[in-house]
């Protein structure tokens, strides 16, 4: 018979069966942290891994159930806890997700089904009791105020940019920017915003810090800002201007075959107008301040 310390008989612990769940929001933060998280927190508390599901490049504003693995692991909770006992081993609550309402929501669910959360760095393990049930809605609404907090200092700092006429976020059809560096480099930009890992980092090395990045009116593309305006205010659809567009022969921001993110997943454009983009062009800020401005001059 083996032999603990102090000559005691070794107890031996059935492990437990775990779904582990990692989540991050942009390609810059660390998944591989979340997982060796995971490696050392199962080791030390007698729980088997059976599956792994990240979700990654996902706002944690997200809906859980919306997101790719967020629906799979209830699921995968509903379908394991018949034929035995199954926990679910994340790193911190605000995986979940960030929204008060949706953490509550998750969690709960998870309880119902059956299974017991784990996080790793909160404590560990989270059984429904009164008194965690109270801990997890006070986590989730600090949670929801970070999240509004920090859109609130985005907001504002993109409020400052869009007053000195700078780029703020995406290049909005009808306009070009032009990227100015420490050391006098300046490059126009006519079909997208440069990407910041791949295009734009190489270009701060080479010339120094990014100084601006101002938006210049490209006139042929807000003549047909103007045209897509008027045929909207003539009752028009968005469907039939991208089709009016499209037999017109007009060319779309990208054009065709260029690489672009559409909701983070990395795709060829394929440079033809449909109903999305030109709602999204019409609606953009940036559009919508200029036909403000049109009309009051």
């Amino acid at each position: 018979m083996e032999t603990a310390d102090y000559g005691h008989p070794a107890i031996h612990h059935p492990m437990i069966d775990c779904i582990l769940y990692g989540r991050v929001s942009t390609y810059k933060q660390d998944m591989q942290r979340q997982e060796r998280m995971f490696v050392d927190y199962c080791h030390r508390n007698q729980l088997h891994p059976v599956l792994t599901l990240l979700d990654e490049d996902t706002s944690g504003s997200v809906p859980f159930r919306e997101r790719e693995n967020g629906g799979r692991l209830l699921a995968e909770i509903q379908s394991r806890i018949p034929t035995g006992k199954i926990e679910v081993v994340t790193t911190e609550q605000d995986r979940i997700g960030r929204d008060t309402l949706d953490i509550i929501s998750t969690i709960r669910a998870i309880w119902q089904l059956g299974a017991v959360p784990h996080f790793t760095a909160e404590g560990g393990v989270l059984p429904r009791t009164p008194e965690n049930e109270l801990r997890m809605e006070i986590k989730a609404s600090v949670a929801q105020y970070e999240r509004n907090k920090i859109r609130q200092r985005i907001q504002s700092k993109l409020d400052g940019k869009r007053a000195h006429g700078e780029l703020c976020g995406t290049l909005s059809y009808g306009w070009n920017v032009r990227y100015r560096f420490t050391n006098g480099h300046e490059l126009l930009v006519i079909a997208r915003a440069l990407r910041a890992r791949e295009e734009l980092e190489p270009l701060v090395v080479q010339h120094g810090v990014l100084v601006t990045q101002i938006l210049e009116p490209n006139s042929t593309e807000q003549q047909w800002l103007l045209q897509m305006h008027h045929w909207r205010q003539a009752g028009w659809g968005y469907g039939r201007i991208a089709s009016e567009l499209n037999r017109l022969k007009v060319p779309t921001k990208t054009g065709p075959g260029n690489l672009i993110h559409y909701q983070g997943v990395k795709r060829f454009s394929c440079g033809r107008w449909q109903c999305g983009n030109v709602h999204k062009v019409l609606n953009s800020r940036t559009t919508q301040d200029w036909l403000r401005m049109k009309r009051a001059a």
